[in-house]
């Protein structure tokens, strides 16, 4: 830091210097070079004269008379020319260098405080592409610590601490953004996106090798969304740091094969083949994709091939069918679709879609039925028969004296008795209460006739 103080202040008094030594400089008289002006201009006009009286423009006595007074000024000219010249003193610009002495040094401070940053780091010049790069202004740094400052008051914002672990990410600020992301996973950790934003944001943070919560997020990924390219591209690389360069191969191989042929990473992603190629002293050509990635490229170009699962001819054909024949048809895309996938059951796009289908026709029973039961001659073990004593909903609404006591029971519970006595029209409290005294009836003891006669002796006593 001192060293920079030191270089501006050095610039500074230069600076100053080239500014002064011009207006220190004793100015000289310019009589000289204007008495040999003007000798040159009355040299002219003498000619001018001869040239007047040849063409009768002038007689010979005003000829004379001009002649005369040029010669007159010609000699006056040459005694300025011979007086020795003086210098004029600088006094007058004394004020003036002072104000730029002082002026100038202290404008370019203030003006360096106001604009720059003194405490920012140095950027060496082999690293200065990436620094700059994510270089963010004061404000950019206000509005993310505003943003924070607003989450402590509202942790359950899950927009809020995607942007926030974005902008950290921008920022290079890794480690604050994997505990962006954290939090925006406690809000919602079904999303595999952010857990992938959290993956990234450890690899980075860590430096070195990708850490171990990371990788098992890249394989869970992986796993669940086969196609997506930067779980596959962090495995590699998690690979190569483990020494299974070949493996490594593999794994970008497969993405190669399953991932889009304009991709941005592709090149990035061919680099690395080469280079593990290198290592093992192997051709990258001869590391062909497995065969769980040629099934998933497979499957890939047949649904690129057909994205909405019906051809323009069918579209056609749609339009001019009664909703009867549509609906036939329909159905008939549909159940294609499920057997395609019963096929290649690894496709959780395909199932997706499936689902999404079931949905909007109404068929919602068969998400939760794409399994085919398969029924044996097995023995099934020992059985015991038990009494059914639980009334169905409809059983429940029928009114009884009561008496009013308070019970707990869990939401759930509740949720279902409410659900089914607006199907009923009924109360749900009378349904639970109902339930409650049809179990106590089933499980109440029948009196004996030994009991009885006991009871009536005990009375008579």
């Amino acid at each position: 830091m001192a060293a920079l103080w030191v270089a501006m202040a050095v610039l500074s008094m230069g600076a100053v210097a080239l500014l002064l030594v011009p207006m220190a400089r004793p100015r000289r008289l310019s009589g000289s070079m204007r008495a040999e002006y003007d000798i040159r201009v009355y040299k002219d006009q003498l000619k001018e004269v001869d040239h007047d009286l040849e063409r009768g423009q002038l007689d010979e006595k005003k000829a004379e008379a001009a002649r005369t007074e040029i010669q007159r000024r010609m000699l006056a000219a040459s005694s300025e020319n011979t007086v020795a010249p003086q210098e004029s003193a600088p006094v007058s610009n004394k004020a003036v260098m002072a104000a730029v002495a002082v002026l100038v040094p202290l404008g370019a401070f203030i003006t360096y405080f106001s604009l720059g940053t003194p405490g920012m780091k140095d950027f060496p010049l082999a690293g200065r592409t990436g620094e700059t790069a994510g270089a963010v202004s004061r404000q950019d740094r206000d509005m993310v610590a505003k943003l924070a400052e607003r989450l402590k008051q509202n942790p359950k914002d899950l927009q809020g601490w995607i942007l926030l672990g974005n902008s950290f990410m921008t920022m290079r600020q890794y480690a604050d953004a994997a505990n962006a992301y954290a939090k925006a996973l406690e809000v919602d950790d079904a999303r595999l996106d952010i857990a992938l934003y959290y993956a990234e944001a450890l690899t980075f943070a860590s430096g070195a090798a990708i850490p171990a919560k990371a990788i098992r997020i890249f394989r869970k990924i992986r796993k669940a969304k086969p196609y997506e390219p930067k779980s596959r591209y962090y495995i590699g690389l998690y690979k190569a740091d483990m020494g299974d360069i070949k493996g490594a191969m593999q794994e970008w191989a497969d993405l190669m094969a399953i991932g889009d042929e304009d991709a941005p990473w592709r090149k990035i992603v061919q680099t690395r083949i080469s280079s593990a190629a290198k290592k093992l002293k192997v051709d990258p050509d001869s590391v062909k994709p497995s065969a769980e990635a040629q099934k998933l490229a497979k499957a890939k170009a047949t649904t690129e091939a057909h994205p909405k699962g019906v051809s323009r001819e069918q579209m056609e054909a749609l339009a001019k069918m009664t909703p009867e024949e549509r609906e036939a048809m329909v159905r008939g895309i549909v159940e294609s679709l499920a057997a395609r996938m019963e096929k290649n059951p690894g496709d959780a796009d395909g199932w997706r879609r499936l689902a999404q289908v079931y949905l909007a026709i109404g068929e919602k029973e068969k998400l939760f039925m794409n399994a085919k039961i398969k029924y044996t001659n097995e023995d099934i073990g020992d059985l015991k028969i038990i009494q059914d004593f639980l009334p169905s909903p409809d059983e429940l609404v029928f009114k009884d004296d009561s008496v009013k006591v308070t019970i707990s029971l869990s939401k759930d519970s509740v949720d279902f008795f409410k659900q089914e006595a607006k199907k009923n029209n009924t109360k749900y409290q009378k349904m639970i209460r109902k339930l409650l005294d049809i179990y106590a009836q089933s499980h109440r003891k029948p009196l004996t006739k030994s009991s009885t006669r006991t009871r009536k002796n005990t009375r008579a006593g």
